[in-house]
């Protein structure tokens, strides 16, 4: 009875009822696993990138003494089993390791190239690894022109599509101090526009630099885009003879059509995108034709669709002649006006359902990875070296000129002997305000 007094508020359950008895304690790897979840998939990162940077910076490997064998190549081989039994899992670990399907272990060698596991003929799983010589340089990319609000985490998501990731150096701003009216604070850093991709293969950077080469605007593409033009002449050539044989074309000959308009279309968009057109143009065109279908909706412009040299007729809106429509017609014309309106106006809303436990971190991009860094330009980090020791003679010979010039100013050199120990771009940003401020002011008196 009073049991049943204590359960009587509440609902019950079909079926059995539960020990009130002492709560279950949380398990130890649960609450880990909860209170884990802060760091993310950064911490994992992160030590993935630890261990493969390690294992290939390391001169030697504490893995080395297990490839002994070789197979018929020349590759570096081990045992399977005894590479997982030396990487340092515990027991349970590397016994279920050793109890996965031979497929599921191949497998692996699909998304990495740093080794690769086959079977071997007498049909045992073999770790092969052939280490090659690594140059730094040669498998470094440099990444411009990043979108804003870009992370390593993000960054990493793009260049996992053309090879293994060993390393991304995303570097930030110095932080600088802002005077506000709770007094001086430090704004903290953020990071910059450029960053650097470290691979493990030079083949990875260069596919990664071909993908992104359209973004450069170099003379060669300008040569190729004016060889485009004989090249569509032909085309229309080819396609207006074979467009002329109505019922004389063979099925070849539709099929080599179909292909040919194919091509036309494809040189005209690509024309059409490099001149940046397209936006321009589909915006016109979509302004003009919904200002005109909403004036014919208020009836400020008559229907100008023709068959057969007559204009068509609305029964409702009636005759589109010289003759001024009657009241009744009028009235209609209104009435369907308003019809139109109120079917615009009362469009329902798309209901979207809110995605739970739906965490926004520094990896997740809103849309296409691809469209998120569809602008940014890549370059080999043999190339950047160039370019920055042309820059920074270029950046010196400018410097020396300008100190030069303004050693002749008597006005210049009387204003930088108050500033010592000051950067010479800062000298001249300083007497350019100054000067301009007393031309200012000899101006107004």
């Amino acid at each position: 009875m009073v049991n049943c007094q204590a359960a009587r508020g509440k609902r019950r359950r079909s079926g059995p009822l539960e020990d009130q008895g002492s709560p279950k304690k949380p398990r130890h790897d649960e609450s880990e696993a909860v209170d884990g979840t802060s760091l993310g998939s950064e911490v994992e990162n992160k030590n993935e990138n630890t261990k493969k940077r390690v294992a290939l910076r390391t001169p030697s490997s504490p893995l080395t003494h297990l490839f002994v064998t070789r197979d018929e190549d020349g590759t570096p081989q081990a045992a399977y089993v005894d590479v997982i039994k030396a990487i340092g899992l515990t027991e349970q670990e590397w016994l279920k390791a050793a109890s996965l399907q031979s497929r599921a272990v191949e497998s692996i060698s699909n998304i990495t190239d740093i080794f690769r596991i086959e079977k071997s003929q007498e049909g045992k799983l073999m770790l092969k690894y052939k280490p090659v010589d690594w140059n730094k340089e040669e498998c470094t990319v440099y990444l411009d022109n990043l979108p804003e609000g870009c992370t390593s985490e993000k960054i990493s998501r793009i260049a996992r599509k053309f090879g293994t990731v060993v390393e991304v150096r995303l570097p930030r701003s110095s932080s600088r101090k802002v005077h506000s009216p709770y007094g001086l604070l430090e704004v903290g850093r953020h990071p910059r526009s450029f960053a650097f991709v470290q691979f493990t293969e030079p083949a990875a950077c260069d596919s990664m630099c071909s993908a992104f080469a359209h973004n450069f605007p170099s003379c060669e593409k300008k040569k190729k885009s004016e060889s485009l033009v004989p090249l569509l002449q032909r085309l229309l050539m080819r396609i207006r003879i074979l467009s002329k044989r109505h019922r004389r074309r063979t099925y070849a000959q539709n099929l080599l059509l179909m292909k040919l308009r194919r091509e036309q279309a494809a040189i005209i968009k690509k024309e059409r995108t490099a001149n940046k057109r397209t936006c321009r143009l589909s915006r016109s065109v979509e302004h003009g034709t919904n200002s005109v279908s909403m004036d014919q909706e208020e009836g400020k412009i008559p229907h100008n669709n023709h068959n057969d040299g007559q204009h068509n007729t609305c029964p409702e809106c009636g005759d589109s002649g010289s003759r001024r429509p009657s009241f009744v017609k009028r009235k209609r014309l209104k009435a369907h006006s308003s019809k139109s309106l109120i079917k615009t106006s009362n469009r329902k809303k798309r209901k979207r359902r809110r995605r739970r436990k739906a965490e926004v971190g520094p990896h997740t991009i809103v849309g296409s990875v691809s469209d998120y860094f569809s602008r940014i330009q890549v370059l080999p980090f043999a190339r950047y070296l160039e370019l920055r020791r042309e820059y920074v003679t270029l950046r010196r010979q400018s410097d020396y000129r300008a100190k030069e010039s303004a050693k002749q100013d008597t006005r210049f050199s009387e204003f930088s002997s108050f500033m010592n120990g000051v950067k010479l771009t800062r000298q001249l940003d300083s007497y350019r305000d100054s000067l301009w401020e007393t031309h200012a002011a000899e101006l107004e008196e």
